[in-house]
């Protein structure tokens, strides 16, 4: 220690200071004036200057300022120590210090802080545990102080755009914007443009000077021209766009995604690319808010290519569900003499509470098709599980608590009946009205809860489940020929369908049987369609209990085994050999999944299990299990490494296209 602290003293005319300042606007020439004279106060006379202009958010091997700090100690050892104003100069990432405290460490380089009057090594050069703490304490301050900022900035700007002052963007079309004596900006309205928004408007709902044929947006657009309205209105998307701004009403509420700085700017790729924000802004009303919402309506009524023809019968209605917790509808079109259908969220096309995730649209015809083709081949077990989940219900403790509900709705209708005797003598219709509508809402939920009730009991006592296989196999051609039944029977066997993935070449659907269990658990399968050409799929299926899915990935689950794998591997074809390997393995799943749910089997139904196994007890069961796995299990740590384990859980689907969709295909 001695000799280091001779070779540091031997080096200590010799310093690097380092200056950082965030954007171009900045100037760091007065950090490096007071840090030079700082330095030479502590006895230094011989310095390097490094100034970089660059965020102290970067990641470490970003950061070209402490590049070239270490490139240059590399070449001139002498300078041995780096001098900085604060920690902040160095980085606001706690975990970026820390990795550059780890580098100084190693290489024996002293660090002075100018502003907390703090060495990184002491006379002896060591690193005491205080020193220690205190790096970690003011790391965190670095880190937490710029957070503090942003977020009160944020808040900042988020309260002035609802107040209508420091819009930010390009300048709204009817609005100029005006400085404040705040040094803010605010919007004022434009009387020329204002008054070219009002007609436009007047125009859409009742014709250009009545005539109701010019209400199109194209032709809007040409009176536009002819009128020698400003110039942003002489392009049918600005005509479009200015038909639907919600901000004309004087208030609007803005669903965008926004650049994730940790990702675009600071090198952080774990981080998601894009941010979702919504904020609410304040603007001079322009238009009334009767007139804007009839234009929307007229807008949403005047789509030139949807088939009003018949009202359509949505197979999936009310079963597939976005990430915004809408349900997807069914969009009906009639294009070049085809009918078109398609699938989107409900609120994908929305001016206002527009839908934040949109993974697209799909086809109908494929996703009504896969979905069928699914219950056909899984209502065995559909069935099976729902038989199994209605066992364990007692019909009994159903019905009290039936008649408990009963007894709750008989409450409400007494306190209606109150409310309307306290009506009848005060007069007071606004808090009437609002009690009634309270107390209805409440008797609502209460029937909904009963209504479930009743037909779980019914379902168990005269065993409809029985015959509802029967039903779909003997009238399999009817059933197929019609819209309403084909729906009546997916709904029996499916209670929701949430869309994961959505490309050009892939959609993933997971799929949830209905089925009511008073456990902590769904039961419900992935679909993952792989597609090509039209009617021309590539379907496997499998459960959802051993998968996860994120990002394009399913991770499989087997003990403390963990199995990545892409959608495109599920397509794959693989070794016969591999494929007995993961049979092997579910083999093992399977009987520790029977272990642990045989405590739940009546005696006729262990006993089956024992036989089949060729056991006679469940400590047998348990002590063949054990040799199973403690005998092979070098062969598992031997394959694990190549073996796609779960290629055994991936089923094809039979694909069979619905036939009512034929017609649909011809001009």
């Amino acid at each position: 220690m001695e000799k280091i602290a001779k070779q540091e003293k031997s080096k200590s005319k010799c310093c690097i200071l380092l200056v950082r300042v965030s954007t171009e606007k900045q100037d760091y020439s007065p950090q490096l004036r007071e840090l030079k004279k700082y330095a030479q106060s502590l006895g230094y006379s011989k310095f390097k200057e490094i100034a970089t202009k660059e965020s102290g958010f970067l990641n470490f091997e970003k950061k070209d300022g402490f590049k070239q700090v270490v490139e240059y100690i590399n070449q001139n050892p002498d300078f041995n120590t780096i001098i900085i104003a604060e920690m902040s100069r160095l980085s606001r990432q706690k975990v970026v210090l820390e990795q550059i405290k780890i580098y100084l460490t190693i290489n024996r380089i002293q660090l002075i802080i100018k502003d907390i009057n703090f060495t990184l090594f002491d006379s002896d050069g060591k690193i005491s545990l205080n020193t220690d703490v205190l790096f970690s304490l003011f790391a965190s301050f670095a880190e937490s102080e710029m957070k503090t900022k942003i977020e009160r900035f944020g808040r900042t700007k988020k309260y002035l755009s609802a107040q209508g002052v420091s819009l930010s963007g390009k300048r709204l079309f009817g609005y100029d914007r005006k400085r404040l004596e705040t040094g803010k900006n605010t919007y004022v309205i434009n009387k020329k443009e204002s008054e070219c928004i009002k007609t436009l408007y007047d125009w859409y709902l009742n014709g250009v000077n009545g005539d109701k044929t010019k209400c199109s947006v194209r032709k809007l657009t040409l009176e536009c021209i002819a009128h020698n309205f400003p110039t942003y209105l002489h392009s049918t998307r600005n005509v479009n766009k200015t038909l639907k701004e919600e901000a004309y009403t004087g208030y609007k509420i803005t669903n965008n995604r926004r650049k994730n700085s940790a990702y675009w700017k600071f090198g952080d790729d774990n981080a998601p690319k894009y941010i979702a924000c919504s904020t609410e802004m304040k603007y001079p009303q322009i238009l009334d808010i009767d007139l804007f919402n009839a234009v929307q309506k007229k807008m949403e009524n005047n789509n030139c290519v949807t088939d009003k023809s018949s009202k359509h019968i949505t197979l999936l209605s009310k079963l597939i569900l976005c990430d915004c917790e809408h349900y997807y509808n069914g969009e009906y079109q009639i294009k070049d003499g085809f009918k078109r259908a398609k699938y989107l969220c409900k609120q994908a096309k929305q001016p206002v509470r527009k839908c934040y995730v949109n993974k697209g649209t799909f086809s109908m015809y494929m996703a009504d098709s896969v979905i069928w083709s699914f219950c056909l081949q899984h209502i065995d077990k559909i069935l099976e599980y729902k038989s199994r989940e209605e066992a364990k219900i007692n019909t009994d403790s159903l019905k009290d608590e039936i008649k408990n509900l009963n007894r709750e709705i008989k409450e409400i209708e007494k306190k209606i009946d109150i409310e309307n005797t306290i009506f009848r003598k005060t007069g007071n219709s606004k808090e009437y009205e609002k009690r009634i509508n309270d107390l209805d809402i409440e008797k609502s939920k209460l029937i909904v809860q009963i209504d479930k009730r009743s037909s779980i009991i019914d379902s168990i006592e005269n065993k409809k489940e029985e015959n509802l296989k029967r039903e779909i196999v003997e009238h399999i051609e009817e059933i197929e020929s019609r819209k309403d039944l084909l729906s009546l029977y997916i709904h029996k066997l499916i209670t929701k369908i949430k869309v994961l993935y959505n490309s050009r070449l892939y959609i993933v659907f997971q799929v949830y049987y209905n089925i009511d269990t008073n456990e902590d658990y769904s039961f419900s399968n992935y679909i993952v369609v792989k597609r090509s050409t039209r009617d021309n799929y590539k379907i496997y299926y499998f459960q959802d209990e051993l998968f996860s899915f994120e990002d394009e990935y399913f991770t499989f689950k087997f003990n403390d085994i963990r199995s990545k794998f892409h959608i495109s591997d599920i397509f794959l074809e693989y070794h016969p050999e591999m494929v007995e390997m993961a049979k092997w393995m579910q083999n093992i799943y399977n009987l520790s999944f029977l272990f642990n749910s045989i405590g739940q089997l009546n005696d006729k139904e262990k006993l089956e299990i024992f036989e089949r196994n060729g056991v006679k007890s469940v400590d047998e069961l348990i002590e063949k299990n054990n040799l199973i796995k403690s005998d092979s299990i070098h062969n598992i740590e031997e394959k694990l490494s190549t073996l796609p384990i779960w290629i055994t859980e991936m089923k094809m689907l039979k694909y069979r296209k619905l036939k009512i969709y034929d017609e649909d295909f011809k001009k």
